[in-house]
Order: structure tokens, then sequence, then C-alpha cells
């Protein structure tokens, strides 16, 4: 297929061509805004960055693996927040994005986020789109953030990550973001309306009421207030609530210092009637979300007559039965959206019975609303439509939840009568009660079917890209030895000495084993004895068989490790195979009378190795090359030891991190888990 160009690429190289934007340059971000602009900037988008950090964190979570970047700018490209994954923080650096910095065309030529703000419209950047060639490594999605109310653009929030990770979901994916990032702000706005009304509604009384404005005008007063002030209601509105009379300094207090008050005992003098009363008086500011006082609110009680008490009772029955409203409303609100999600939610009390679940659980055990409750797992199993199998799984794991008093995370599968299979992603997690006993269970199980056929579906096409490459990569390295042979072959009928050449063609073919042996190090599969070892004597035998090798180098090896257990459950072969090649590396990237420095700590449920040399380091784009098939910085290496490494420790579920500098040396940072995870029953 063709790929056409989109309209806003065409037109941004134009403009960039236009203004003599130099392809070859580094764009690099230079309008930088004051940090008192900044701050300010950041003040008027608080909600807007409250809303997109906690959207930036599911955006991760979703795209954990790849590295990228999210930033966050108001509506002229300024950039008020960002986040960026650690593997990405160069490329952040070089191009000077950060906070306070604005992008525009002049310094950083034609970009998505200016194009975004521009057009109006989510925007995509891959590769070649960019303009200018410095760019040419990166992909960038920009979606402009806008008013949900009137449609007007007020930022944007987009992603950058390296070009060959794009993939043509992440602008789905940022654009229902962004969607969700502005139904959220409505929803925060809708909220903060309310809680303004529901102020003056939920403290509605018969007695006195006064209410303020930020200024301490008075905005709200009844005809309570009115008799015992003997004041005209319209002559106490948009006065300053200080010249009421008795009240007066107590509103002026709430207001500027944000005072409560509680039953103060006040008296009143009404001058027109001169009838003297008796007044409970309550005073409390009104507050915004940001906890800002907006205003004051005062209540008057009139406590001269015996009704008095009567009248109390009446206000405490109207707040009761107002707050008692409230939580039944709450809760049929908390129902309807619970039973509205995907995921099966089910709530057990201490004995393991069923007291809450959501129409999506009942509706896969195929449970009916008006009869589970109370029912334990065995009584509800007898009536399901869920295997019997299944609701062992669920009995077990339930078990072990109570027994832990921890939540338990696993993963379980259901084979369906049609032969299809669902995979569930359970969460259990106790429920403890005020004095700190296990009280019951809650349940959440996510269908990850979908999710997991996707991440079959990567993991197939990324193992056909892996063989091509090594194929490549074994004709390249194998085929070159075979040309040099088939010369020397020719030469040696008409060689006087062939010695010399059959020396030169045995290290051809020992170049050839070596390449071929470690292909089937990579490919033959191996059944693994994973046992519990102890992590320090490994390191310790790895160092003593390498001492040698050391020495012939003069090199030191220096072995320290804390004091904790240092138990690793792993394959001991591993290991060894995993440890030697890493040192070896290190031993031959230090210069004579080098030193080189293994390091082994626990740090939670992990252990982690780093071994350090004094090497001469390794350039950026050098390390981001190193476990490549064939691509080496040795003379005589073949570029798979480092491939066979990242091999075991995935197959540990461990990480491996390289980190080096020109002329510093380099460290391996091996990072592996105590303990091997088990998956959920299938």
């Amino acid at each position: 297929m063709v790929y056409e160009e989109p309209y806003y690429v065409t037109e941004s190289k134009n403009r960039a061509q236009v203004a003599g934007i130099d392809l070859s340059a580094i764009p690099v971000l230079r309008t930088r805004r004051s940090e008192h602009e900044l701050a300010q900037r950041q003040r008027d988008y608080a909600e807007v960055l409250s809303v997109g950090q906690y959207f930036a964190a599911k955006l991760f979570h979703q795209m954990r693996g790849i590295p990228f970047m999210v930033a966050i700018t108001d509506e002229v490209g300024l950039v008020l927040q960002v986040f960026g994954d650690a593997a990405i923080q160069r490329t952040m650096d070089e191009l000077g994005i950060g906070l306070g910095m604005q992008f525009t065309e002049e310094d950083f030529g034609p970009n998505a986020v200016n194009i975004a703000l521009l057009e109006r419209t989510p925007v995509r950047l891959i590769g070649r789109d960019h303009y200018q060639e410095h760019l040419h490594d990166l992909a960038c999605y920009s979606v402009p953030l806008k008013n949900y109310m009137d449609g007007t653009v007020i930022g944007t929030v987009s992603i950058m990550t390296a070009a060959q990770l794009s993939h043509p979901t992440y602008l789905t994916i940022l654009i229902m973001t962004v969607d969700a990032i502005e139904r959220e702000l409505v929803l925060r706005k809708r909220n903060a309306e309310l809680d303004v009304l529901n102020q003056v509604i939920l403290n509605k009384s018969p007695c006195g009421v006064i209410i303020t404005d930020t200024r301490g005008q008075v905005s709200m007063v009844n005809s309570f207030v009115e008799k015992m002030t003997g004041i005209s209601r319209n002559s106490m509105l948009n006065q300053p609530t200080k010249d009421m009379p008795v009240v007066g300094s107590y509103m002026d207090t709430v207001i500027k210092r944000g005072e409560v008050y509680h039953n103060v005992e006040l008296d009143f003098q009404n001058p027109l009637t001169h009838y003297h009363h008796v007044c409970l008086f309550d005073a409390l500011p009104i507050r915004d979300k940001d906890n800002h006082v907006i205003g004051a609110y005062g209540q008057l009680r009139d406590i001269t007559e015996r009704k008095c008490q009567t009248l109390q009772l009446q206000h405490a029955n109207i707040l009761l039965r107002e707050s008692f409203d409230h939580l039944q409303e709450g809760e049929n609100q908390l129902r309807t959206l619970i039973n509205a999600l995907p995921s099966l939610i089910v709530l057990k009390d201490r004995r393991g019975r069923w007291l809450e679940a959501n129409d999506t659980a009942l509706n896969f055990f195929g449970i009916t609303a008006e009869g589970y409750k109370g029912k334990t797992n065995e009584q509800l199993s007898r009536d399901s439509v869920v295997s019997g199998e299944f609701w062992e799984v669920v009995q077990k794991t339930d078990e072990e939840t109570w027994r832990s008093a921890s939540t338990n995370r696993f993963e379980n599968s259901y084979v369906r009568p049609d032969g299809t299979t669902l995979t569930f992603e359970v969460t259990k997690g106790p429920i403890f009660d005020s004095i700190g006993e296990l009280n019951g269970t809650v349940v959440v199980a996510r269908d990850i079917t979908e999710r997991r056929q996707t991440e079959e579906m990567l993991r197939r096409t990324e193992k056909l890209a892996i063989v091509g490459q090594l194929a490549a990569g074994v004709t390249h390295e194998i085929r070159n030895p075979l040309t040099a042979l088939k010369g020397f072959l020719k030469l040696i009928s008409t060689s006087d000495n062939p010695q010399k050449f059959i020396d030169i063609m045995e290290n051809e073919l020992n170049r050839i084993e070596a390449v071929t042996n470690e292909m089937l190090l990579l490919a033959k599969p191996r059944a693994r004895n994973f046992r519990m070892i102890d992590m320090k004597q490994r390191l310790i035998e790895v160092i003593q068989l390498l001492s040698t090798e050391a020495i012939m180098r003069s090199v030191e090896i220096v072995f320290s490790a804390d004091n904790n257990v240092h138990s690793v459950e792993c394959d001991a072969s591993d290991m060894e195979q995993l440890f030697i090649n890493v040192v070896r590396n290190a031993i031959d990237a230090t210069p004579d009378s080098g030193k080189i420095v293994i390091e082994s700590t626990q740090q939670e449920d992990e252990i982690v190795v780093r071994v350090r040399d004094s090497g001469i380091g390794i350039p950026g784009d050098v390390v981001k090359r190193l476990g490549t098939p064939f691509y080496t910085t040795k003379e005589h290496g073949t570029g798979l030891g480092l491939m066979i490494c990242q091999k075991i420790i995935a197959q540990h579920g461990g990480r491996l991190a390289i980190d080096s500098e020109v002329g510093q040396g380099t460290t391996v940072t091996i990072a592996l888990p105590c303990r091997q995870s088990v998956e959920g029953s299938a």
C-alpha cells in the first residue's frame, strides 16, 4: 500500500521550507518561561494537571515496557507537566523538553504539539513525517485538549517514543485518554457547582440563616434574622456582614480567618418591637474544593421559649432525613456503577458466604439475583452453569486469601461449553473491621482474554522477526569464513608451503564452530531445574573459575555482598553461564592493572548483582545495540553472548540494565526475583 502523507504533514513541511529551517539542524526547545510564569500557569491548569497525572499513570501502566514520554501543554504549547520513561530521558534532554519550555516551530521546526494546536485535530508524526532529520528516529502523537463545554482548545496531551516502536493504536489510545480527561474535568466542574448548592440546601433550617459571599457581603438572609434584628431583609442584602448588629463581628472573623463558632449565646433587642430574644448562634466558613473560604454561613436558633427543644429536635430530624436520603442516593448510584462495570465483583463475609455481587458476576456464574445472598461457594455451585473444577479454584484461592490475610493476585482460565477459553485477572483482598480483624473478602475478576490473545500475536510476530534476523546474521557470519576457505583451498594446490594456509583455514573453521555452538545454545530447548541456591556462593565460584584469566590480564576482581541470605530460586547451570559471560566481558573490557567490582545486595523480593569494570566505556549509541545478534565490540566476538544472557534473565523473570560512560567504565546490573512467580490455575 502506498503511504499517503497526511495533509498537515505536507503543510508543516512547506512552512518549514518557507521559514528556511535547516533539515540537518538539531531541534532544541529554547523558549523558556520564568519560574513565576510557569507556576502561575500551573495554578491556572491545576485541575487539568491533576486529572492528567491520574490518566498518565494509567497510560504508563497500559503501555508498560515501552519507553515513551507524556507531556501536557497549555494552549500556546508551554510544557506544564512531563513524565518521561528513564529509557527516553536522554532524548528529552537532548531536545530540551522540560517544564517551562514552549514548543514553537521557530525553535523546534514542525512538531506534533504545534500542529495539533493549529489544526485542532489529533496528529501523529512518525519517522520521516518529521521535517528535520534528527527527529526521524522518533514517533510523536499529540491530541488537542478541549473545553468539553464550548469546544475551545485549552492545551495538548502528547506522547513521544522511538519510531521503531510506533503502533497504529497509540493515537487511538491517546485520543481515548484525552476524551477521558475532558469528561473528568466536566464532572469535577459540575461537582464543584453542586458542592456550593448542597452547602446551601443541606444547611437550610427553620432557624435564622445568614449567608455571605467571599467579600463578606450578605447574599442570603431569611425572615427569622429580620425578626431578630428588626432590620428588613432588603436592607441587609449586599451589605457588609460586619455592620450587622450582634453577629457582625463573628461573621467577619469567619470570612477573614476561617473561624468556626458553635452554640454562642447571643442577646437580641428588636428596636421596633422592643422584644428581647436569646439565640444560639453557629457560624462556619463555606469552602470550595481547594479548601479556600468562599463565604460564610451563620445560623440563629431562638431558645427564648420552651419550644426551643422541639425546634432543635425538628432541625436534627431534618438533617438526619436529608443525610439518610443522601446516603440512600449514594448507595443506589454506587450499585448502578458497580453493575455497569465489565469486571466480576463479589463481596463475601468471613465465612465465605456471598453478600453482594454485580450483574456481571451473576450472569457469568448463572446465578439468580434473588437467592444467592448468604450462600457459600459449594451451595451456589450446585445450580451454576460454571463447571465444578472452576468452583474448586474459587474455593481454594478464597481459603488462601483468608489464611494469608493479604491481597492475592493471580490469573484463572475457564473453558466454556463451546470450547473457547476465557482468561481472568483476579484480585482477592481481605476486608478488616475497625479493630483489625478479618471481616470478609472482596473479589474483582477482569476479563483479559483479548489482551492475552493480542500479547500472544505480538510474541509470535517478534519471534518471526528474530528468526529472520538470526538467519541473516548466521548467513553473514558463516559465508565470510567459507569464502576464505574456498580461496585457500585453491592456493594450497599451488603453494610450496601449504601449512601457513592450513593454520588460517583452521582459525576460520573455529570461528564457524563458535557461531554454530552459540546458536545451538540459544535455540536448543533444555529442561530447567529450578531450586533455591546461594547467589553469593555461586558468584564466588564463578570468580574463582575466571581468576586465572583475570590474573593473566593483571585484572583485580573485588567482590562484596550484604549480610542478607541471598537465596534465589533459579536454574544453577543458567546462573553459571550468565555470570561467566558477564564477568568475562568485564575482564575483556578492563585494561591491564584494572579493577572489576562485583556487588550483590538483596532489595525487597529480589537479588541485585552489579558488575562494574574500569574499562574505556561504551558510547551511548553502541549500548543501544548491545544484545543484537552478531553485533559485538570485541575483535573475536560473535555478538551472541549477551543475547544468551538476556534470554536467561528473561526466563527467570529478571531485568538487565547496562550503564556506561566513555572514559569511566561500564556497569551491568542484573535483578533476579528471589522466587519464581506461579501463574493461576488454567
